[in-house]
């Protein structure tokens, strides 16, 4: 008998506090709203991100693998569910939540898992841990006919295809295959194109309290790594990474997936800490102790969302893909000589004793804007009154 979820009437929540939108002005992520093929995710009115309608959802699950930050939950479909009810071993065949060949799936030999969702609900992870080891067919026979394929498209194609980058990594490609050749031959064809782009921006918030510290105090590594609370890594890369350690993928030439690079500009950065505070997975890390200041990221749990180039003020940060051989630990960007700021503490980078960062140094001679908008409108203050009444008095005696 075929298994499956024991509902295909999934139940979705949003987390908005996950969403990339709530994080930073400069997110300009719309991955839950183009997935979604009922019109039940819709970007706010008031554009500080995504809203859910849940009497036009069709429980499809699109958007619980399309948000690379699992703003989305389905507390009654888990791919921890999926994964510990099928067989450890022997071919094992995938189909969505639509009643699509019951009756055909007795007569395989393999077995038949019938999800709550549709494929697209899957993330890459949980499609590589279920064809690393045998054969996986996504039963996409009957997708090119669904009406909800032509948004959902995108998500199924982007995760089968991230699935199979990790697989051909380790030599397994072979393991995933399809029904009825949907994405896999495209694939095949083009692998290896690096076709993701992110937007440049700025930011001018404070940051201060990152690398708070006494007046020409050095601070030490549990300073510099303070970092935003609300951090959040998906399930399914933090299973991943056990996997990956599991199955001795971190070993050399183990596997040539090429993860995502955060690509730093040496001579622009300025040790700012904005690209470690807006990252929303953590993968960031700066430290700065022994008068040397680390830049560091974590290429396994980097959801590729852009949001760190978005917001580097001095667009110091880009984005590449290439092996790495433990992707799941800190990889050194560059180091570079660093002195404490004199007045917050945070570095400076190949300075001297005394010196300002960046920030306290465009501090030093700005005038306050209420001073500026007395000037221009020609209002004295209470100060330039008292001040004007002593130069009188010392005038006149």
């Amino acid at each position: 008998m075929a298994l499956g979820d024991k509902s295909n009437r999934i139940t979705i929540t949003f987390r908005p506090e996950r969403c990339l939108h709530s994080r930073s002005v400069w997110a300009d992520c719309t991955l839950c709203v183009d997935s979604c093929p009922g019109g039940a995710i819709r970007r706010a009115a008031h554009g500080k991100g995504p809203e859910l309608d849940l009497s036009r959802c069709i429980r499809c699950g699109q958007c619980l693998s399309a948000c690379p930050l699992e703003a989305f939950e389905a507390p009654d479909f888990t791919e921890r569910q999926l994964l510990n009810r099928v067989k450890p071993s022997g071919p094992i065949r995938i189909r969505c939540f639509l009643p699509y060949g019951e009756l055909e799936s007795l007569s395989f030999e393999s077995d038949t898992y019938q999800l709550g969702a549709c494929i697209g609900a899957l993330t890459p992870g949980a499609l590589f841990e279920l064809a690393q080891s045998r054969p996986c067919t996504l039963m996409t026979d009957r997708c090119a006919t669904c009406s909800a394929f032509r948004k959902a498209r995108a998500t199924m194609g982007a995760n089968i295809t991230g699935a199979f980058r990790m697989l051909h990594g380790i030599g397994k490609s072979s393991n995933l295959q399809e029904s009825s050749p949907l994405f896999l031959p495209q694939i095949s064809r083009v692998f290896g194109a690096k076709d993701v782009q992110v937007r440049r921006g700025g930011v001018t918030s404070s940051i201060r309290s990152l690398f708070a510290g006494k007046k020409k105090a050095r601070p030490s590594r549990k300073i510099m790594s303070l970092r935003q609370q609300s951090k959040h890594v998906p399930l399914w890369r933090k299973r991943l990474k056990d996997v990956w350690a599991k199955n001795g993928y971190n070993s050399q030439g183990a596997c040539d997936y090429e993860w995502p690079e955060l690509v730093v500009n040496q001579s622009s950065c300025v040790a700012c800490g904005v690209c470690m505070q807006m990252c929303p997975t953590a993968t960031v890390a700066h430290s700065f102790s022994d008068d040397t200041f680390s830049y560091a990221f974590v290429p396994g749990i980097c959801a590729n969302c852009g949001l760190c180039i978005s917001v580097c003020p001095k667009g110091a940060l880009s984005r590449d893909y290439r092996s790495f051989a433990q992707p799941f630990e800190e990889q050194v960007r560059y180091q570079s000589p660093a002195v404490a700021c004199e007045r917050c503490g945070r570095p400076v980078l190949n300075g001297r004793e005394g010196d300002l960062c960046s920030r306290c140094a465009g501090e030093r001679d700005r005038v306050p804007l209420s001073v500026m908008v007395r000037r221009q409108l020609g209002i004295k203050s209470y100060g330039d009154i008292c001040r004007e009444q002593e130069n009188q008095d010392t005038a006149h005696d």
